[in-house]
């Protein structure tokens, strides 16, 4: 937010005869006020700084914060842990996600869901997924919890039924992953505060009487976010209203120096139900 900056006014003022000659057939003498110079002075912005488009008075460009949060993510290693639920639902509907990624071509992300939309169609269980670097195998639990209900395994390929070339990685990467819509969207619509800035991280708050969360339209939203100096968007809390329904959604970041993630324990099992090669 830019500091308002006063009108500057000159005022000259003057007093005094134009020279004319006295009674008594002197020149009279002219007094002449001195000149006051009441020019206001533009005072200096008090804002600072704390990060890519955030000052201490506010947001001053959305669009250069979503860039900069993005930025740090594509060039880091980093994990994620994403929830939305919608806590006073007769079902008490849920959506987890956790993922840990070196790279757009090696991750593990896990998405346990209740209610909601999970993978191929199915609204419950728990859906793995692991980047090799060549391809993503899966494993998708549709019942039950833990290590019981019905598993099956797969490779993403071009055809959903699992026939034909494995879809490289970085193609199956999930884009919303980075959440650079929601951070442009929230930053760029919000009434947002400035709570506290501590060293390089600033804790920001937020309203928005109405905006669009994935494509769909929500109202009286309410957030606060943990903003590094670099741009990233930490974490963000936030709750809002959707066809009549409280929604609460968190996501948190955590740059890591992770150069590759580790396979998980059921790797070997999803190459032998597949025929799918280990990556070389």
């Amino acid at each position: 937010m830019n500091a308002r900056r006063p009108t500057t006014a000159l005022l000259v003022a003057s007093a005094g005869c134009s020279g004319l000659v006295g009674t008594d057939g002197q020149p009279s003498e002219t007094t002449t006020a001195p000149t006051t110079d009441t020019t206001t002075e533009t005072p200096a912005s008090t804002s600072e700084q704390l990060a890519p488009g955030l000052t201490s008075e506010g947001v001053t460009d959305a669009l250069t914060l979503a860039d900069a949060h993005l930025s740090q993510l594509e060039n880091a290693s980093f994990g994620k842990v994403s929830r939305v639920k919608h806590p006073n639902a007769d079902d008490a509907s849920f959506r987890y996600v956790w993922m840990t990624a070196a790279n757009e071509s090696n991750w593990r992300m896990k998405v346990d869901a209740a209610g909601m939309p999970l993978a191929y169609g199915r609204s419950n269980g728990v859906f793995w997924q692991y980047a090799d670097g060549e391809k993503v195998l899966w494993r998708l639990l549709t019942s039950g919890n833990g290590t019981q209900g019905n598993v099956t395994y797969g490779v993403r390929n071009v055809d959903v039924q699992g026939r034909g070339e494995p879809i490289p990685p970085e193609q199956v990467f999930p884009s919303g992953t980075y959440e650079r819509s929601l951070v442009y969207s929230l930053f760029g619509n919000a009434d947002v505060t400035v709570e506290n800035a501590s060293g390089s991280t600033t804790t920001v708050s937020g309203t928005v009487d109405e905006m669009t969360i994935g494509q769909q339209p929500v109202t009286e939203v309410e957030f606060t976010a943990t903003v590094q100096a670099d741009g990233l968007v930490e974490s963000v809390d936030m709750t809002y209203e959707q066809d009549g329904w409280l929604v609460e959604r968190m996501f948190e970041f955590e740059t890591t120096n992770q150069s590759s993630v580790s396979k998980p324990v059921w790797y070997d099992t999803a190459l032998n139900r597949t025929g799918a090669e280990p990556a070389s």
